[in-house]
Parts: C-alpha cells; sequence; structure tokens
C-alpha cells in the first residue's frame, strides 16, 4: 500500500486464497480420496496397458522410488514409428 494514499496499490498484488465453494470441493473430495484416486489409478493402468502395445508410443517411466501421481497422462509418440502424420 502507498504510504502516501490510504488503500492505493501502486503494484498490482495476488490473493491466492481459496474461495468459500472451492474449499467446499475440497472437503467433498477429501472425504473421497481413497476412491477418487484408486479409479485414476485404474485408469492410468488401462491406458499403459493399451498404449503400450502401439508402436512409436514411450510411456512416461516411474521411478522405482517415486509413487504415481496420476492426474494428468503423458506419452512421447514417435510419429515414423507410429504412423501419425504432421501437418507440413
Amino acid at each position: 500500500m502507498d504510504p502516501q494514499r490510504r488503500y492505493y496499490f501502486p503494484v498490482t498484488g495476488y490473493n491466492f486464497r481459496l474461495t468459500n465453494l472451492a474449499c467446499a470441493v475440497l472437503c467433498a473430495q477429501l472425504e473421497r480420496r481413497e476412491a477418487i484416486i484408486e479409479k485414476r489409478n485404474r485408469i492410468y493402468a488401462r491406458y499403459n496397458a493399451l498404449l503400450s502395445k502401439v508402436p512409436g508410443v514411450h510411456l512416461q517411466p516411474v521411478a522405482p522410488w517415486a509413487e504415481l501421481s496420476p492426474w494428468m497422462y503423458a506419452a512421447r509418440i514417435a510419429p515414423r514409428r507410429s504412423g501419425v502424420r504432421g501437418t507440413n
């Protein structure tokens, strides 16, 4: 806040506090977190099983000491081996 003008902020700041609605959704999800994580793990395993058979698709490795966090699936595709064509 500017010391010369009360309630005037010359530099834009950030507010990272959660809204009441976001907190309510989080509380509901925390109550069922085991079921949510189990479902995500099943989906991730299914993607791995199906995509591991596709030539030119390289799955994301997970280190032996790490625990999988399946919130977004990622794979690397080699265009020539997988049959995917570029837009050029």
